[in-house]
């Protein structure tokens, strides 16, 4: 039996290289096309963060380094469980400890590493 399908291997070599490599092509086609389609989409998010004692709105991708609320009192790491259960239309961007001190904010005591 292994003799018969070593012998048709070696029959349909050629047919069967092509089709492993139009399959790998137009995989490769595939993600490298959603790769750019998700590149080219630019965060559409518009949040307001403090800066000199007011509220400025900009882009996701020009935020801050820490996060407080706008019902809150606390400052947070954006990746810490305080800050990510804060919701987008509630979200106040500081870009440094002394910003976030300044609007009133206080660290979040469950949030390791803030002063």
């Amino acid at each position: 039996m292994s003799l018969n399908i070593k012998h048709i291997l070696k029959i349909y070599e050629g047919e069967i290289f092509i089709i492993v490599t139009l399959i790998l092509v137009v995989l490769s086609l595939y993600f490298a096309i959603s790769i750019a389609i998700n590149a080219s989409e630019g965060p559409n998010l518009r949040i307001e963060r403090m800066q000199d004692g007011g509220l400025v709105s900009e882009s996701s991708a020009q935020l801050g380094l820490l996060v407080g609320s706008k019902n809150g009192s606390k400052y947070h790491h954006p990746w810490c469980s305080g800050g990510k259960r804060i919701k987008e239309v509630n979200k106040l961007w500081f870009d440094s400890v002394e910003d976030a001190k300044r609007a009133g904010y206080a660290p979040a005591k469950n949030c390791k590493g803030l002063e």
